[in-house]
């Protein structure tokens, strides 16, 4: 996941040569890249002789459900159809915690590839239902080295344990121990083995526009696209640069500096997520030094991307050391933290608030930037709401954020903010903007219908031409 695209074929490449002589089997792992390199990844793996493909889930617009699960793994196993394909179920790196057991359940024949999963979670009793499901039609790999007996007690007796690159007489004396039926033994070495695996790990330290759903050289073409349009409108031009693996991160980075751009914003590491202040400075550093000349900034967004750093403390942390810094976008309801990040390092970092239901609230505390998608939908509204603050009509700014809010929610509760806002732009402006890009889904022509209606109970004049 630290990989280019370009990169993670090489090691396919080399992996397939090496196994025509070791003759082992060989599953190549396609996922945690951005949609479009995901379909391409599947696609390489499938024209080399491989013997299957392992895919993790989509890390920004994560699922939830067993059902959006099954469509994004439909879509990868459409783009490998001969080719053998497990779901990568790793929760404590993906934060998605789709019940293994019920998915298995619901999947049935969806998928021809589909044959099974990769389960690495300390959740047994959930194992034991993935186990079972569908009259264990399907094939549950455990990739947790410190549960090995346990889940073999349990009935599982398929592994792909890391432990085994390095300690790989113990892992195999185990997994025979186990076979043989001599738990108190087994019990005993995986004591061992957890021991030697803890060792280890203790010393082991733009959302709407769907940035992160876009290959780097459709990315690309965005960003000069509005080089060009940013001449005649002169607006500040800031361009989101994360949400994708490092060496494609400073890719971007390099290209949008390249361009003259104003800013740049990064999202933070999406699979090997940090997860203190230090961690995330080290990573900002790398894309910084990728362009030093342009100001750059973080995008703080815990609800899409589950990295839950403090702002304030981040903010009092980085000092000088990444010398381009220069603030962050602060997405979140949390304004007491936002309120701290604000008055970090003395005031020296421009904080932009990117939630638009707490604009009012967090002008109260000192915000006056701000980020927010609903300005391309509600321009006047959102216009109305800084002036009347401004001039201290606190009364007037409460009524009319509490409209707004009301517009958002309407908006909201059909899906994802990404589909649904899609919608409402079509429905509330002269701007058609299309179908929201895979492995989102378009709302459904009844929630749409919805949608307008609370929209006009709300006093919106929306126009269902694009439906």
């Amino acid at each position: 996941m630290s990989m280019s695209v370009a990169e993670r074929k090489l090691v396919v490449e080399t992996w397939v040569k090496a196994v025509e002589e070791t003759k082992q089997h060989l599953m190549v792992q396609v996922g945690g890249a951005p949609f479009p390199d995901v379909i391409e990844l599947a696609k390489h793996a499938s024209s080399l002789p491989v013997n299957s493909i392992l895919c993790l889930p989509e890390l920004y617009f994560k699922p939830t459900t067993p059902k959006q699960l099954i469509e994004y793994l439909e879509i990868v196993g459409e783009a490998a159809p001969k080719t053998p394909l497990l779901y990568y179920h790793f929760p404590v790196m993906t934060n998605v915690n789709i019940h293994m057991g019920r998915f298995l359940e619901s999947i049935g024949d969806k998928i021809p590839s589909f044959v099974g999963i990769k389960f690495t979670s300390s959740n047994l009793e959930e194992g034991v239902q993935a186990l079972r499901a569908d009259n264990r039609k399907f094939s549950i790999f455990l990739g947790n080295n410190q549960l090995v007996p346990a889940a073999y007690a349990m009935g599982m007796d398929s592994f792909i344990l890391n432990s085994l690159n390095m300690f790989p007489e113990l892992v195999l004396n185990l997994l025979t121990v186990c076979k043989n039926g001599d738990m108190i033994k087994a019990n005993d070495m995986q004591e061992k083995l957890s021991s030697a695996v803890i060792a280890i790990m203790k010393h082991v330290n733009g959302t709407s526009g769907e940035g992160m759903s876009m290959s780097v050289v459709e990315r690309k073409l965005v960003t000069e696209a509005w080089v060009k349009a940013v001449k005649e409108t002169k607006q500040h031009l800031m361009i989101q640069v994360g949400g994708a693996p490092l060496p494609d991160v400073i890719e971007l980075a390099k290209h949008a500096s390249n361009l003259h751009v104003d800013s740049i914003l990064c999202l933070p590491e999406l699979y090997f997520k940090p997860t203190t202040p230090k961690e995330l400075i080290e990573y900002l550093e790398i894309v910084g030094k990728a362009a030093p000349k342009t100001p750059l900034l973080y995008y703080h967004i815990p609800m899409l991307t589950n990295v839950n750093i403090h702002m304030g403390q981040f903010l009092e942390s980085i000092g000088d050391k990444i010398p381009s810094f220069v603030g962050i976008k602060f997405t979140s309801n949390n304004l007491e933290e936002g309120a701290q990040a604000l008055h970090a390092g003395n005031g020296k970092f421009v904080i932009f608030l990117g939630n638009d239901q707490l604009m009012n609230a967090a002008s109260v505390l000192g915000f006056d930037s701000f980020i927010v998608t609903t300005i391309n939908i509600f321009p006047e509204h959102i216009q109305q709401l800084l002036a009347v603050y401004k001039n201290g009509d606190i009364l007037k700014a409460k009524d009319i954020q509490e409209k707004l809010t009301s517009a958002v929610i309407a908006i909201m509760k059909h899906g994802n903010w990404v589909q649904s806002m899609k919608v409402a732009m079509a429905l509330l402006t002269d701007i058609n903007m299309g179908l929201p890009r895979l492995p989102l889904k378009p709302i459904s022509s009844d929630a749409v219908a919805i949608m307008t209606k609370e929209l006009t109970n709300l006093g919106h004049q929306p126009k269902v031409k694009h439906y």
